[in-house]
């Protein structure tokens, strides 16, 4: 450029000295000497003072075509771009380029460079249109002027796919740079340095935009291998490859590779202190804040935020690389957790620091306030949301904004989705439509629009402008971005409900196919590296999708689509308890000490949480954050391990056929599904149906059943079921239960009865609230189910494939009997400490008083008779009782724990009233009824447990409480165990979510290790459990295998309390 710019100089002169000069003539002249004397200095700033004035006096006196004029503008432009003052270089160039076209004609090197600079100031001015047509335009007449082999033709080239880059039409970027590269690759002349330096800093972005990481990588790798050879490593070229390295690495998942180099990247800048570097190290800084927040390490994460606002000074010139950026990318990360507070939270900062940097006019803040608003929104804070929405969209016009400016149709779109949650369609319609006509069909955003409106459409019942709008972004999308891409699944997703709603069932079932790999595709990516929390986050998202296919199904079956969908209620179920379960258990098989010390240190850290969450003390919350964040880093360590040993993370084979190749003649599957029902109408249905499976099945078959809202009203008009049954305390009442038993039976059972026909052993699998009936106990007229079939309960029906267990008892640990009081020397206690608690738990065990768990004679002389019964069958046993059954026993079982585990005690479950809740400070046992995790609102009662109950806090000098939690179950290795039994109240209960069934006890179990369980569904009665307890384990030592000597208990427990399920059905095996 400043090359071009002293060519013009020159003819400028040659011109003047043949001039006459006048004092106007005179004033221009000096100017444009002194700005060019200043030019050749660098003095940039004193040079477009004096060009600036050159340019008032020329506008004056010389015509546009002539050479004063345009070389004065064009020298201008120049400066000002240089200044990156390129509002202000625009009118100039505009002006020197009608010179030159007008003087040299179009055909010439300097007007093609004109053009090249003038479409650079459309780009900083983000106009990209005009960019384009201006790139295009210099690069036909470079094409004309120098051939299409010549340098100047592939440097243009790689300059408009720079614009296709920052546009994101990568497909198109990267064929334009290839096409360019090519050309100056194979020219002798051009400068091979040169040559790397534009594959370099072109193709690494170009790839990530098309999620072509891995050859980004190999691209940015390469490049770094050049720099150290010629450059070495101590300079900021270095440490921008490093930094761009680490942020391919985060978007690829492996966080531990991105903080090793993006700590070198921030090491080498630091090192330098060289202002200039500030940018770069603050997008070093960024990539750290990425890397840290998807490894839930929030406190490194908002120190790396808080360091890169140090580098910044808060003004209205900088505000593009102040700290309100930070807060703005912490907000994006928290809104991907879906911790919507903390985008809250963050967005609230950036707004006030706008403010306070640039006053209320500020042009960024009407964007701000109006994400601020899709957060209320989030929330479900409709009336914040509108309020916010409205003050965005009211400050944009305030500026003077219009349609055509970005941040203007932001607002007016996030106003829309107010509109929207309003179904006031047609307003959101019209919204959507004006945004979308000034968007340009070249730009990725234009098809991301199309899609939204598509999905208004969609809502307001008109699904043929959907179906068509949607088609063609769809078409576009793929050509952007490739299938694998989350948005072209989200967008084939709303096709698919688009042709549902035109009843094109034949499109509709080719494009769940494809969709439906894509979204597996999708699944395996996201759990190779996430933790526990992301992967829940994650697997909603997927259910969402699976949802819309068994919706298409539930409105019309079809054979093909019913497969789909039972294979994928396999694939998805307990998936990511089974994750959890694989992570540990095979990297622990493999044996090897480095592996085994970071399982231990998981285990360890997670155990060492769970007792300081325990002690509920505000002074221990550093502590808890510093644990949280070791536990989290730790668990993706191990995951990244997990998935670098196992290259098949997830089964996708699970094919139904291997269910019915397993079955006899006499035998049936049912795996029941429950869907939130999604149309092209906003509905919050949710429906339940049962996939059929039999031995002569050529395609399994799907039955509805009934609406959840039903369901919900048979639990007697509560959300807790076990209401259902109406039992409370110690003495089961004689309740007559036929009425309730029997409507279930007709809501769940009978229109399944068609297909059992000659069946004798049923396996099946429940979801949502069917974990809470006990089967066994529905009842056709007078007549249990259990005395019809041979009911084997599993998790997943899927589990038939592998072999059953058979167990045998042996090994046996049976507690009960247990002191649940806790003795202690009076002047121990506080006074407030002696003081009953207010709790609302009075009804949710086997024998309670004064809000404190009393002594169970029933469970001593239960586990008693279970020994006599063990010692005449010379089993293998050991029993704890009284003080000696405490929790420090029990959790030294861990990694030693016996075959069966027999623990009668009290138990108890809380259901979570308040989603939003979190941890209580209080030192009140309230805290297991509040707990944000349903693993910490249900547990078993050991030795002491009232001490803390009452008092919130474990006993004076005493480790542990009595109160042991699923949480805290969970983390132990009982993988020795193949079944526990849980003869205690409402231990088969928890929250239910989705795919992954009971949060509660059984999950518990389940990921310490265990196989086999038997649960509590409701309050049992302490006398009766006893003799079901003793009958069981007569029928197992006396030779039946587990799930006979459990039927046949219930059978004759069922024969003699004919009326009264209480008594016998609330347990379940599985």
């Amino acid at each position: 450029m400043k090359k071009i710019l002293h060519t013009f100089l020159a003819i400028c002169f040659s011109i003047l000295a043949f001039s006459q000069p006048s004092e106007d003539y005179n004033a221009w002249q000096t100017y444009f000497q002194n700005g060019t004397n200043y030019y050749n200095y660098q003095e940039l700033d004193k040079a477009a003072n004096a060009f600036n004035n050159a340019f008032n006096i020329a506008e004056e006196i010389f015509e546009v075509v002539s050479n004063e004029f345009m070389s004065t503008a064009y020298s201008y432009a120049v400066i000002l771009v240089q200044l990156e003052q390129n509002d202000l270089a625009q009118e100039p160039m505009e002006k020197a380029i009608i010179g030159l076209k007008a003087l040299y004609g179009e055909t010439n090197e300097q007007y093609a460079g004109a053009l090249t600079i003038l479409a650079n100031i459309y780009i900083a001015k983000k106009d990209y249109k005009l960019a384009e047509a201006k790139y295009i335009e210099s690069n036909d007449l470079l094409k004309i002027v120098y051939g299409e082999d010549h340098m100047m033709y592939g440097i243009g080239l790689t300059n408009l796919a720079g614009l296709y880059r920052e546009t994101g039409n990568f497909k198109k970027a990267l064929n334009t740079l290839n096409e360019g590269l090519d050309i100056l690759k194979n020219d002798p002349y051009f400068d091979k340095g040169s040559y790397n330096k534009l594959r370099y800093n072109n193709l690494p972005s170009i790839y990530q935009g098309l999620g072509r990481l891995e050859d980004a990588l190999e691209i940015e790798k390469e490049s770094l291998d050049y720099i150290k050879r010629n450059y070495g490593v101590f300079n900021s070229n270095y440490a921008n490859i490093l930094t761009s390295i680490g942020g391919i690495y985060v978007n690829l998942g492996y966080f531990n590779k991105a903080e090793k180099v993006l700590l070198e990247a921030a090491d080498i800048f630091e090192e330098l202190n060289d202002s200039t570097n500030d940018k770069a190290l603050g997008n070093t800084y960024m990539f750290l804040v990425a890397c840290y927040t998807e490894t839930s390490d929030y406190k490194k994460a908002f120190y790396y935020a808080s360091k890169g606002i140090e580098l910044t000074e808060l003004n209205e010139t900088n505000l593009k690389v102040s700290s309100i950026q930070y807060y703005e990318i912490l907000s994006n990360l928290s809104w991907k957790l879906q911790n919507y507070e903390q985008v809250e939270e963050y967005l609230k900062i950036a707004i006030q620091l706008t403010k306070s940097s640039a006053g209320d006019n500020a042009p960024t803040l009407p964007v701000l306030i109006s994400r601020l608003s899709m957060c209320y929104l989030n929330m479900d804070k409709i009336e914040e949301a509108e309020k916010f929405a409205k003050l965005a969209f009211n400050k944009s016009k305030a500026l003077n904004l219009t349609i055509k400016n970005n941040s203007y149709r932001e607002c007016l779109d996030n106003l829309s989705a107010i509109l929207v949650e309003q179904k006031k369609y047609k307003q959101a319609i019209k919204n959507i439509e004006s945004t979308l006509r000034e968007e340009d069909k070249n730009y990725p955003n234009y098809w991301h629009k199309q899609i939204d409106l598509a999905n208004v459409y969609l809502m307001d019942h008109q699904c043929k402008k959907a179906s068509t709008l949607l088609d063609a972004a769809i078409k576009r999308i793929k050509t952007l971005y490739g299938k694998e891409n989350p948005d072209y699944i989200d967008a084939l997703n709303s096709l698919i409900i688009a042709q549902k709603c035109e009843k094109q069932y034949g499109e509709v079932i080719i494009n769940v196919k494809q969709a439906n790999e894509l979204t597996k595709q999708q699944l395996v990516k996201q759990f190779s590296f996430s933790t526990n929390d992301l992967k829940r986050i994650f697997l909603a998202e997927i259910e969402a999708s699976f949802n819309i296919y068994e919706s298409i199904n539930f409105d019309n079956p079809q054979e093909e689509l019913t497969t789909i969908n039972l294979e994928n209620k396999y694939i998805l179920k307990g998936l990511l308890l089974n994750q959890a379960k694989n992570v540990t258990q095979k990297l622990k098989a493999l044996n090897e000490p480095d592996i085994n010390k970071l399982i231990n240190d998981y285990i360890d850290n997670k155990q060492f949480l769970q007792s300081v969450e325990d002690k509920n003390n505000e002074k221990f919350d550093t502590l808890k954050e510093e644990l949280k964040k070791t536990v989290d880093h730790l668990e993706i360590q191990l995951v990244q391990l997990y998935n670098d040993r196992f290259k098949e993370p997830i089964n996708f084979k699970k094919k139904w056929t291997k269910v019915r190749d397993q079955l006899k003649a006499d035998e049936v599957a049912i795996e029941f599904s429950r869907f939130n029902y999604i149309t092209h109408e906003v509905t919050d249905s949710t429906y339940y149906v049962a996939y059929i499976i039999k031995k002569d099945s050529k395609q399994p078959k799907v039955i509805s059943l009934f609406e959840e809202s039903t369901l919900q009203k048979l639990f007697s008009n509560s959300s807790n079921p076990k209401k259902l049954y109406n039992t409370r305390g110690s003495k089961a009442r004689s309740t007559n239960q036929t009425s309730n038993t029997s409507e279930l039976y007709q809501l769940i059972w009978k229109p399944l009865e068609l297909e059992l026909n000659h069946i004798t052993n049923v396996y099946f699998a429940p979801t949502g609230l069917l974990h809470n009936v006990s089967f066994s106990s529905l009842r056709n007229n007078n007549n249990w189910l259990v005395n019809k079939y041979n009911l084997i309960q599993l998790s997943s029906t899927y589990d038939i494939t592998s072999n059953l267990n058979t167990l045998k008892p042996d090994n046996v640990l049976l507690v009960g009997g247990i002191t649940y009081d806790y003795e202690i020397k009076e002047e121990v206690i506080s006074e407030k400490a002696r003081e009953p608690q207010p709790l609302d738990l009075i009804e949710l065990n086997r024998s309670k008083k004064n809000n404190t768990w009393n002594y169970l004679p029933g469970t001593l002389s239960e586990v008693e008779s279970i020994d006599r019964l063990l010692l005449n069958k010379n089993v293998d046993k050991n029993m704890l009782t009284g003080t000696n059954a405490n929790e420090t026993y029990f959790k030294r079982l861990s990694g030693k724990s016996p075959k069966v585990l027999h623990i009668a005690t009290h138990g108890f479950f809380f259901e979570n009233n308040d989603k939003k809740a979190s941890p209580l400070k209080s030192k009140t046992s309230i805290k297991y009824k509040t707990d944000y995790n349903p693993l910490n609102r249900t547990g078993l009662l050991f030795s002491g447990a009232n001490y803390a109950w009452i008092n919130g806090s474990n006993p004076p000098n005493e480790k542990e409480n009595g109160i042991i939690t699923a949480e805290e179950i969970s983390t132990l290795d009982f993988s020795k165990t193949d079944i526990v039994v849980l003869s205690a109240c409402e231990t088969g209960l928890g929250d239910i979510e989705g795919s992954e069934g009971v949060y509660g006890l059984q999950r518990a179990f389940k990921m310490a290790g265990v196989d086999m369980l038997m649960m509590s569904l409701w309050e049992v009665p302490d006398k009766e459990t006893a003799e079901f307890m003793t009958s069981f384990y007569g029928n197992w030592l006396g030779g039946q295998n587990i799930r006979e000597a459990f039927r046949n208990t219930q059978l004759k427990m069922s024969d003699k309390y004919k009326d009264n399920p209480e008594k016998w059905a609330a347990f379940v095996l599985f």
